[in-house]
């Protein structure tokens, strides 16, 4: 019996360590993997009846700070606002340009008041009033130019928000989803849960993107935004 006892205690101590192995293996491999966690699982003592029946494996676990990431999910969420921002004021800048350029709105606005100067100070030049025509015109057919260009900016941003706020329903719905199965495999004691909490992670990390989100961890193993 004490050889049957030490065989399979070693037998355990073999499976145990297959496992670590197998768990290194995968880390390993998916060094690269975006939204991957290095794994990790040690090993627990089985005692039967005051008697030790060898060794198992225990939950695999992942390496993640969870203050470090709130803080990258909070600084997404800036920075994605602020992209968002940045593209249609650039958009804009353009439309309007630089106040020291030449073809600039306010290059424009300042040719019309100085033919409005010149030909104040003679009223019968035909020179002047042409002078003075044509840069009113020119700063009218500008106007209506912008303003036409941003009312399609106005769409453009418009069926964007639309487009995001699709996106952010998915995205709510795959973390329902995650949270459920990986309730469920808490439960009962499946593998792999790991794994979905990273891809929760990462469904986290696309919403935080499109909008500022907070949210914490009950301890069924489920967050709630």
């Amino acid at each position: 019996m004490a050889l049957i006892s030490g065989l399979g205690t070693a037998l355990s101590g073999m499976k145990v360590a297959q496992t670590q192995l197998d768990i290194i293996g995968r880390n390993i491999a998916n060094v690269d993997t975006v939204g991957y966690t290095r794994k990790q699982a040690q090993q627990k003592s089985v005692v039967l009846a005051g008697s030790s029946m060898g060794v198992t494996i225990g939950d695999v676990t992942r390496s993640v700070n969870q203050g470090l990431l709130k803080s990258f999910l909070s600084s997404n969420s800036l920075t994605g606002q602020l992209n968002a921002q940045n593209e249609y004021l650039s958009k804009t800048e353009i439309l309007l340009g630089t106040p020291e350029g030449d073809n600039s709105i306010s290059a424009n606005v300042a040719n019309l008041q100085a033919a409005f100067n010149s030909f104040a100070s003679d009223v019968t030049s035909a020179s002047g009033r042409y002078n003075l025509l044509n840069q009113a015109q020119t700063v009218t057919s500008r106007l209506n130019s912008i303003s036409q260009e941003i009312q399609k900016l106005r769409g453009d941003a418009d069926l964007n928000i639309t487009s995001s706020v699709a996106e952010i329903n998915d995205l709510l719905d795959e973390i329902h989803e995650l949270n459920e199965n990986i309730v469920k495999y808490k439960v009962l004691k499946y593998d792999g849960v790991a794994d979905l909490e990273d891809k929760r992670d990462t469904a986290l990390r696309n919403l935080s993107e499109k909008i500022d989100i907070s949210y914490f961890t009950r301890d069924t193993g489920e967050i709630v935004i």
